[in-house]
C-alpha cells in the first residue's frame, strides 16, 4: 500500500523523524519503526515505537495538525493554542515552589538546572520534575537541562503572574502586620492596596504603603480600588462576618488565616492556612510515623 494524499496522518508522518508511515495507508509491518495515531478528546498523539530489535522505548510527541512546527496546548475545554489551560492543583502547589527555587538559582547566577538539580533541591524525583513541566509547553532539551530564566518565566504565566492583582489585608494584629511587611506581594504581581481592623488605636496609623483603615468600610473601599484579592487574620467571631463584607465589595479569593470555614459563594476561592494544624501534623508526622518517615510536601 502507498500513503494517501489525502490522509492527514500520512502528510504529517512524511515529515516525521522516524522511519515511519500511516498504519492504514501502509506497510507497517517492514519498516524499522512505526507510527500510529489514536485520537482522543481532539488531540491527536503520534506514539513512535522502536523496532523489536533496539528494544528503544521513544516518548510520544504531540503535533498540532497541519502545524508541525508549534506544540498543541489546550484547555480543559479543548480550547486552542494561547490561551490559559487547566492545571491540577497539586502541580500547582508544586509549580509554586519550583518558582522559588528558580529565583534562588537565578540569584546565584545559575543559567541552567537539570530536572534532576531541582528535584533534589525540592524533595522529589526527576520524573515527577519533567511531568509537573511538561503542562508548560516546551522549556527545555533532553540532556541540556532547563534556562533557569526561562522556565521562571513559563511558571509565572502558567500561575497568571502577569498581571498585577490588587489585595486587601483584613486584621493588622501581629500577623497581619507581620505578613504586609515582610512578605514580598510586589514580587508575585500582588499589590497591598488597603488594611482593615477595628481597634480604634490601629486606625489611621501607617502599614507599609498604605493606611488602615475601619473594617465597616471594607465594600465601598474595595470597589473603589478594585481589589481582587484578600488575607484574613481577623478573630474566629467576626471571621464570617468580615468574608461577607469583602464578596460583597466584589472580592474574589480570600487567604483565611482564622480557625473557621468560611461560607462564600461558589465562584469565589478560599485557601484555608490554619498554622495551629502545622503544629499538630508535623508533631504526628514526627512522632507517630516512625523514624524515616517523611512527612508530605
Amino acid at each position: 500500500m502507498k500513503a494517501s494524499a489525502s490522509c492527514a496522518v500520512c502528510r504529517i508522518l512524511k515529515h516525521s523523524a522516524v522511519s515511519c508511515v500511516c498504519r492504514k495507508h501502509g506497510d507497517f509491518a517492514a519498516m524499522p519503526a512505526a507510527a500510529f495515531c489514536r485520537n482522543r478528546n481532539g488531540r491527536t498523539y503520534f506514539f513512535t515505537l522502536a523496532c523489536n530489535l533496539f528494544r528503544i522505548r521513544v516518548r510520544y510527541r504531540p503535533y498540532r495538525l497541519g502545524d508541525l512546527a508549534v506544540k498543541k496546548t489546550t484547555t480543559k475545554s479543548g480550547a486552542a493554542n494561547g490561551q490559559p489551560r487547566h492545571i491540577a492543583w497539586p502541580t500547582v502547589l508544586r509549580l509554586s515552589e519550583y518558582l522559588i527555587i528558580l529565583e534562588e538559582l537565578a540569584d546565584q547566577k545559575a543559567a541552567v538546572v537539570s530536572s534532576r538539580e531541582l528535584a533534589e533541591i525540592y524533595g522529589n524525583n526527576a520524573n515527577q520534575v519533567r511531568q509537573d513541566l511538561s503542562c508548560l509547553g516546551h522549556t527545555g532539551r533532553v540532556g541540556q537541562g532547563y534556562s533557569v530564566k526561562q522556565l521562571e518565566l513559563m511558571i509565572r504565566q502558567a500561575l497568571g503572574l502577569t498581571t498585577r492583582r490588587r489585595m486587601a489585608l483584613v486584621g493588622c494584629g501581629r500577623l497581619g502586620s507581620t505578613l504586609a511587611l515582610h512578605v514580598p506581594m510586589d514580587r508575585y504581581s500582588m499589590t497591598l492596596a488597603a488594611a482593615f481592623d477595628t481597634a480604634p488605636n490601629l486606625l489611621g496609623k501607617p502599614l507599609g504603603a498604605v493606611f488602615i483603615e475601619d473594617a465597616a468600610n471594607i465594600p465601598e473601599v474595595c470597589r473603589e480600588r478594585g481589589i481582587e484579592l484578600a488575607v484574613l487574620t481577623v478573630p474566629k467571631s467576626t471571621a464570617q462576618e468580615v468574608s461577607d463584607l469583602l464578596v460583597e465589595g466584589g472580592v474574589r479569593g480570600i487567604l483565611n488565616y482564622t480557625r473557621v470555614r468560611l461560607r462564600v459563594p461558589p465562584d469565589v476561592v478560599v485557601q484555608n492556612r490554619q498554622i495551629v494544624c502545622s503544629f499538630l501534623q508535623i508533631f504526628h508526622a514526627t512522632f507517630n510515623d516512625g523514624p524515616g518517615v517523611r512527612a508530605p510536601a
